[in-house]
């Protein structure tokens, strides 16, 4: 048995009509939208639904499998604008969905697919458990390249962005910024100085890699707003280690940092917000992070909500603080179970 998703199809008439106009069968656009369709949405886009099978690398993005659904038309209109729907069956795993709600307004979102039930869940749950399990899988990754090269009397320098390694080019005299091309100039006189900056972050191609990376130990704490207007969390480099929107990790390898593995999350009077933009939380995590040796530290926000860390001693990774922590997320401490064997 699979799990079975219905998404109404409003405007399907707009897509019966495309495809029919494609083969000369109808009248021109203009007088069937006034006839049949509401004004100026005959180019809505279509609802959808694809599994997530893992992640672009590459960027932001994910590997999707769109499915195929089963159209019903037993409860549409006269015309066939509402009353539409597809039906999806879907395997365990887990989904985006595109659905329109309105003629006007349109919802993207996130399933988590498990028997024959389904969930709604955030984008940071979905990358956390895809990363898990690319992880798993042992698969290696590609790094991100730099390309530094002379040209006339101009050094180009072509590099992933990257919030301190912009910071130290802008201390260069002469550099420009080409927008268009997505790269910097400095005088040919920089070379140097320019080569050494971005080995401290990117491995520059035809050279080998200098940088030196040091495995830590971490806790992270932070949180946000129902309004995420106060938003609290720990940044490497630059780069948030936890999304202060949702809580969840951000757990895709990059150039500032991997998370090895991790214990802890939700707070206990946080949990009503997991899966939820709409309410307050905060998260407190114990991390094991790969990191530059000389990577920046820092937290973000302040008050309630503000976002604290605290670098970790020791020689275990996964120690009886992580089995602390994840004690007191399953809602009972140590010296709890000690009183109960004391019994």
């Amino acid at each position: 048995m699979r799990a079975v998703l219905a998404l109404e199809f409003i405007g399907e008439n707009v897509w019966a009509y495309n495809r029919a106009r494609t083969r000369g069968l109808t009248e021109s656009l203009a007088a069937y939208e006034r006839t049949y369709l509401q004004p100026g949405l005959a180019h809505q886009q279509r609802p959808w639904v694809a599994r997530l099978t893992g992640l672009d690398m590459s960027g932001r993005g994910f590997v999707r499998e769109f499915q195929r659904g089963q159209i019903d038309y037993s409860q549409a209109n006269g015309t066939g604008s509402r009353g539409v729907w597809i039906y999806y069956a879907l395997k365990p795993g887990y989904y985006e969905v595109y659905a329109r709600e309105t003629w006007k307004r349109a919802r993207q979102y996130f399933l988590f697919v498990e028997g024959t039930a389904h969930a709604e869940v955030m984008r940071g749950e979905v990358e956390m458990a895809l990363v898990m399990e690319w992880k798993a899988k042992g698969e290696g990754m590609e790094r991100p390249l730099a390309n530094v090269r002379r040209k006339g009397d101009k050094i180009e320098i072509r590099a992933p962005y990257h919030e301190l390694l912009v910071r130290e080019i802008k201390g260069i005299p002469g550099r420009v910024w080409h927008e268009t091309a997505r790269m910097w100039t400095l005088p040919a006189a920089s070379e140097q100085q320019a080569r050494e900056l971005v080995r401290q972050f990117y491995q520059i191609e035809g050279e080998p890699c200098y940088i030196v990376y040091q495995t830590v130990r971490v806790t992270v704490r932070g949180g946000a707003d129902a309004n995420r207007v106060y938003r609290g969390g720990v940044t490497v480099d630059g780069r948030h280690l936890f999304d202060v929107n949702s809580g969840y990790l951000d757990m895709r390898p990059n150039m500032d940092f991997e998370i090895l593995d991790y214990a802890g999350g939700f707070t206990a009077e946080s949990t009503t917000a997991r899966g939820r933009a709409d309410k307050p939380f905060h998260v407190e995590y114990v991390l094991r992070v790969r990191v530059r040796t000389d990577a920046e530290w820092a937290a973000t926000g302040r008050g309630e909500f503000g976002g604290a860390y605290e670098l970790l001693t020791g020689e275990n990774p996964v120690d009886a603080f992580l089995e602390e922590v994840l004690a007191r997320d399953a809602g009972h401490t140590t010296e709890d179970e000690g009183g109960a064997h004391d019994e």
